[in-house]
């Protein structure tokens, strides 16, 4: 094999395919709503897709869901208010 050959079979390395178990998505997507890690620290520390991760919060967050809107705005006191719209 050539030199070229090493260097494009190097480039072309393949994710192994894993499966996470419920549990862990379950706990992960917890971690995300409570803002115990970001999803980029997550995607990186597991190596596993951003999209993903966004499939795991949309299952196991019962706050975010596909087509419900999430409106933030700050009250007189500065604390956050946080809606969720259906």
């Amino acid at each position: 094999m050539s030199g070229q050959d090493n260097k494009f079979k190097n480039k072309l390395k393949l994710r192994q395919r894993r499966t996470f178990s419920e549990e862990f998505k379950r706990q992960k997507a917890k971690e995300l709503v409570n803002q115990q890690i970001s999803i980029h620290e997550l995607s990186r520390l597991y190596d596993v897709s951003k999209m993903s991760i966004y499939r795991w919060i949309y299952k196991y967050s019962p706050h975010h869901k596909k087509g419900t809107t999430q409106v933030v705005q700050m009250n007189q006191h500065f604390f956050l208010a946080v809606a969720f719209i259906s």
